[in-house]
């Protein structure tokens, strides 16, 4: 989880700023979506997962397919 937080919140966060690099309702977060739960998975078990979606500014700019994210993405 160390490491998890310090690609995510901590990374988005400069020292003495306000934190940033979470997802909130009403905020406009980056996200990728990996295949897999990087919670439990080894680095390289990390490395091998596919990317399912990514998220800029609260638009998908990226999708594997309508199957995993509707029409019209």
């Amino acid at each position: 989880m160390q490491g998890l937080r310090a690609v995510t919140i901590d990374a988005g966060s400069p020292r003495g700023q306000t934190p940033r690099g979470h997802l909130a309702p009403g905020t406009l977060g980056d996200a990728t979506i990996l295949s897999g739960d990087v919670t439990t998975a080894t680095s390289d078990e990390i490395r091998a997962m596919d990317v399912i979606a990514t998220i800029v500014g609260g638009r998908v700019v990226f999708c594997a397919g309508a199957e995993v994210c509707g029409e019209g993405s």
